[in-house]
C-alpha cells in the first residue's frame, strides 16, 4: 500500500471574518483520493504566501513552525497506521486532545511555564518556583532557542540534551532534576489544559536519570566537635549556631525555623508544620513537636529574637518590611553563605565531609537510628507522612551501621 501524502492547503471557499480562511492538512492517497482536516487556525492570503516563504519572518516564522508541527503529527499519524491506512483511523488519532480552534502558542514550553509559575506564586511554592524557571532556562540553553513547542522534545531531543549536560560536568541528579521537572509540565500541559496532543509525550520512551549516592553526615562525636568549636569569627560562630539550631529543632530547615513565632511555643515543646509539605500534604499534614531541650533554650536566649510577644518570630532571619518572595531569596541566599562557612569549620575540624546547613536533618537522622529508636519514631520527628519515606532516608546510613555490626561481630584482628 502507497503511503498517503501531506500538503498544505488555504480553504478560499470557506471566507471568515477579517479576511481570513481556515488552513487545512490535505491527506491523499491518490489524486481524487483525499480528505481536509481543520489545523485550527486562519490566515489571510497574504499571511499564509509569507508564512511559506523561504525564510518566513517575525510572526511568520512561528505560524510556519506551528503549521509544520500539525503536517509531522500527521505524518505520523499516517506511519503508524501503514500498511494499513484508513480514513477513519486517520482522523480518530489526528483530532484525539485536540482543541480547535486552539492557539499555537499555548503549546510552547514558555506558555506552560508562566501559566504554572503563577499558580505557584499563589500557593507560595518559590522553591519549586525557582527549580521550574531553572529547568526551562537550561532547555532553551541547549536548544539555542528563545522558545520550544512541546511537540519538538522527542526522547532523541532529551537524549542528547542529557549528552550535553554531561560535557559540560553536570552531575546526574542534576539531569534528573530538570528532566522530571519538565516532565511535570508535559503532565500539566497534557492533562489538565489539554494544550499537547496525548501521542506528543517522549517520557513513555525516556526515563529520567537518578544515582543514589551516600549522603554526608556528622556523627554524634562530630556534632560534639562542631558543638565545643570556638573561633574570633563572629559569622562563624553565628553559622554554627543555626546549624546546631536547625539539629534541635527535629532537623528542620533554615526556611522552617525562620517561620517559627513564640506562640508556636507550647509548654516544652514547638508545634509546626513543614513549610515543604504546605501545599503538597493537603488531606494529611503531620504537625511536628520540638522538645525544647536546654541546649536548645540556650541558643534561642542566645541568638533569638529577645521580644517573646506571640506573634514574634523566635529566630530573627525574616524582613516583616520584605515581600514573601523577597524574604524567601534572603533567607536562600543566608542558608548557602552559612552552608560554606559551617565547611570551613569542617575544614578547620578536619572533618573531610561536604556538610551544609540542610545536613543537620540527615546527622539527627543518623544519630537517632543509632541510638536504637523505632522507625515510627523518627518519621514523626522528621514530619513524613509516609513511613515509606523514612525508611528509604533511613537507608542512607547503612553502610556506617554495617561497617560497625562486621567489625565488632566478626573481625578477627582483635585475637591477633
Amino acid at each position: 500500500m502507497k503511503k498517503p501524502t501531506v500538503t498544505v492547503t488555504l480553504d478560499k471557499r470557506r471566507k471568515k471574518g477579517n479576511d481570513l480562511y481556515p488552513v487545512k492538512i490535505r491527506v491523499s492517497m491518490t489524486r481524487d483520493d483525499n480528505r481536509s482536516y481543520s489545523t485550527g487556525i486562519d490566515l489571510s492570503e497574504d499571511e499564509f504566501e509569507k508564512s511559506f516563504e523561504r525564510n518566513p519572518k517575525y510572526k511568520f516564522r512561528e505560524i510556519r513552525n506551528s503549521i509544520d508541527l500539525i503536517v509531522k503529527k500527521a505524518e505520523g499519524i499516517i506511519d503508524g497506521l501503514m500498511p494499513f491506512f484508513n480514513y477513519d483511523s486517520f482522523k480518530n488519532k489526528f483530532n484525539q486532545n485536540y482543541e480547535e480552534p486552539q492557539s499555537y502558542e499555548k503549546s510552547t514550553l514558555l506558555f506552560v511555564y508562566n501559566e504554572m509559575a503563577g499558580e505557584m506564586k499563589l500557593r507560595e511554592q518559590l522553591g519549586n518556583l525557582h527549580i521550574y524557571k531553572q529547568a526551562v532556562n537550561s532547555i532553551l540553553d541547549f536548544s539555542s532557542k528563545k522558545n520550544l513547542y512541546f511537540e519538538e522534545i522527542t526522547p532523541s531531543f532529551l537524549i542528547k540534551y542529557e549528552k550535553w549536560m554531561r560535557e559540560l560536568g553536570r552531575q546526574t541528579n542534576s539531569v534528573g532534576i530538570i528532566t522530571r521537572t519538565l516532565r511535570a509540565m508535559f503532565n500539566y500541559a497534557r492533562k489538565k489544559k489539554k494544550y499537547i496532543p496525548m501521542e506528543c509525550y517522549p517520557f513513555d520512551n525516556y526515563i529520567p536519570p537518578y544515582e543514589r549516592k551516600p549522603k554526608d553526615f556528622l556523627t554524634p562525636a562530630e556534632i560534639r566537635l562542631l558543638y565545643e568549636y570556638s573561633s574570633t569569627s563572629k559569622e562563624r560562630i553565628t553559622a554554627r549556631d543555626y546549624w546546631l539550631a536547625c539539629y534541635f529543632c527535629n532537623g528542620a530547615y533554615l526556611s522552617d525555623i525562620a517561620n517559627f513565632r513564640y506562640k508556636n511555643i507550647q509548654g516544652d515543646f514547638i508545634i509546626f508544620y513543614r513549610e515543604k509539605t504546605k501545599n503538597t500534604l493537603r488531606e494529611y499534614r503531620p504537625y511536628i513537636k520540638i522538645y525544647m531541650t536546654t541546649d536548645l533554650k540556650d541558643i534561642i536566649d542566645k541568638i533569638g529574637n529577645q521580644n517573646h510577644a506571640p506573634e514574634n518570630f523566635i529566630f530573627p532571619l525574616r524582613n516583616p518590611r520584605l515581600s514573601q518572595e523577597e524574604n524567601w531569596n534572603a533567607i536562600r541566599s543566608l542558608n548557602s553563605n552559612m552552608s560554606k562557612l559551617i565547611r570551613k569549620i569542617m575544614k578547620e575540624l578536619g572533618i573531610n565531609k561536604k556538610i551544609s546547613m540542610r545536613k543537620s536533618r540527615h546527622s539527627l537522622a543518623n544519630s537517632l537510628k543509632n541510638s536504637g529508636v523505632s522507625t515510627e519514631f523518627i518519621q514523626e520527628t522528621l514530619g513524613h507522612a509516609d513511613k515509606q519515606t523514612t525508611e528509604n532516608y533511613l537507608s542512607e546510613f547503612e553502610d556506617e551501621l554495617r561497617a560497625s555490626i562486621f567489625e565488632k561481630s566478626i573481625s578477627l584482628k582483635k585475637l591477633a
